[in-house]
């Protein structure tokens, strides 16, 4: 299953709503348009890279491979990324730059996104380094 960016988007918006649950079982989680396991393999490879804090249930004959993941809230790395990404405007712009690129990583992303955020703290007169 490919990655899918906005799907990353909507869970980390979801789960910033949800922090002050106690903790919720992937396969609870609903996000329209998109299937439960959609869901699920956007959780696990979200808690790989550092985005979820999360308890994952591992195969036992495949330690690599997650069962379920239970997830608390979203980790540091989570909350700064969706910093940098909730503003819809940012989103766009980025979507629209990693499109133009082709292939493209998560910190490639991360950096786009940041850099179109800066861009617009400066319109406002933010002093800013350049």
């Amino acid at each position: 299953m490919k990655r899918d960016m906005d799907l990353v988007r909507e869970l980390l918006l979801y789960f910033e709503a949800k922090s002050e649950a106690p903790g919720i079982h992937a396969a609870e989680v609903r996000i329209d348009d998109y299937t439960e396991d959609q869901i699920v393999l956007h959780l696990n490879i979200m808690a790989e890279a550092g985005l979820l804090i999360c308890e994952p249930f591992r195969s036992s004959t495949n330690p690599e491979r997650f069962i379920r993941t239970f997830v608390f809230d979203l980790s540091w790395a989570g909350h700064e990324y969706l910093d940098t990404i909730r503003d819809p405007k940012i989103w766009k712009k980025t979507k629209a730059g990693l499109s133009r690129i082709g292939n493209w990583s998560f910190g490639v992303a991360l950096e786009l996104a940041k850099g179109f955020a800066l861009s617009e703290a400066r319109k406002l007169g933010l002093p800013l380094p350049a």
